[in-house]
């Protein structure tokens, strides 16, 4: 079977990510977390990401604003 062929119920899963000191220590803070305060960490997390990708959005628009 070629690299890329996927036949049915069988998918290539991706190569999980290395992760450094830091991110293996905050992964073993959250995993210790109830589970009520790992689902309110993820939903305030998604909230900043939205956040911030609206401001993205309007500096982007300030800037083209300025270039014409």
């Amino acid at each position: 079977m070629e690299p890329g062929d996927e036949s049915e119920g069988e998918r290539a899963e991706p190569k999980p990510r290395v992760l450094d000191e830091k991110e293996e220590t905050l992964l073993s803070l959250f995993n210790q977390l109830p589970e009520a305060e790992k689902l309110r960490v993820i939903l305030h997390t998604k909230a900043v990401l939205q956040e911030m990708d609206l401001l993205k959005n309007n500096v982007f628009d300030l800037i083209n604003d300025l270039k014409k």
